[in-house]
């Protein structure tokens, strides 16, 4: 295999504020993607999606090479829960699953030709798009388009972008999300992530690409994959200029926040099999 393209981009333009991670070892490549908690106050100021990525990306990087994705999630999410246990914070992120680290990783495995997608990371085979997305998110997702539809009335585009008035709205809901993260396997609103929770294997999806000739992983900072980063980029760009409250176009829990050049950290990877004759 050899890689094409990849990039990794924060969304504030700053490489030390980036919350997506990718890995490229002899038997994997790997996007990951850390999500930005609602509580810091365990992790004495530093970003715990950054050091979720961290600590995510080692894990892989030790992979022996014919490891299957369901003892690669097992091993995740012990390299997650290792750092609760070292930092007496079970029982805080037990009862309280907002505090947890988090982040979704895509792994495309060498050896088993598969891609895993933990969470809602998505990729392209040869231009099939394959995704692992959550129901919850789209339903405030749709919330938030509808309310930020009926403060277009009174506020202007711009006033909204400093001030998200429909994202402050659905806030205590995306708090309340994070208790069907890794639990509440028996409701469709329950997801799979690696927070240091077991994980529920019908919740990870799992991707064959046996005869695959182009393959491109990405983290979901990028809405619309293409074969190329530079197609890609530009199809973002567009969206964000013309959507900037991302809420027409495509509907989504936040837009653009002041000062940001896109809405969330990006992140693109393309490889190329090269198949012997």
């Amino acid at each position: 295999m050899k890689i094409i393209e990849k990039i990794s981009i924060a969304k504030t333009g700053q490489e030390k504020d980036n919350e997506d991670a990718m890995v490229i070892a002899d038997s994997f490549i790997a996007v990951i993607d850390g999500m930005t908690p609602k509580d810091y106050s365990l992790y004495q100021g530093e970003s715990p999606a950054r050091i979720a990525i961290k600590r995510i990306a080692t894990e892989i990087q030790s992979f022996p090479a014919n490891i299957t994705c369901l003892e690669a999630s097992r091993r995740l999410t012990e390299c997650i829960r290792d750092y609760y246990v070292e930092n007496n914070m079970m029982k805080e992120v037990t009862d309280h699953p907002h505090k947890r680290m988090s982040a979704s990783a895509i792994i495309f495995s060498k050896t088993r030709q598969e891609i895993w997608l933990m969470g809602d990371c998505h990729c392209l085979i040869d231009g099939f798009h394959v995704t692992n997305e959550k129901k919850i998110d789209h339903l405030l997702s749709e919330m938030r388009s509808q309310l930020i539809s009926n403060y277009l009335q009174t506020d202007s585009v711009e006033e909204l972008l400093e001030n998200d008035r429909a994202r402050e709205d659905i806030q205590p809901f995306l708090m309340s999300q994070y208790l069907y993260q890794n639990n509440r396997y028996d409701s469709v609103l329950s997801y799979s992530v690696i927070d240091g929770f077991s994980m529920n294997a019908d919740q990870i999806k799992i991707a064959t690409c046996n005869n695959a000739h182009t393959i491109v992983l990405a983290s979901d900072g990028y809405p619309f994959l293409k074969e190329s980063f530079t197609d890609t980029e530009t199809e973002l760009q567009t969206l964000l200029k013309n959507d900037p409250l991302m809420f027409n176009l495509l509907k989504s829990t936040k837009g653009i926040k002041k000062g940001n050049t896109s809405f969330d950290d990006r992140t693109y990877i393309k490889i190329k099999m090269v198949r012997s004759k």
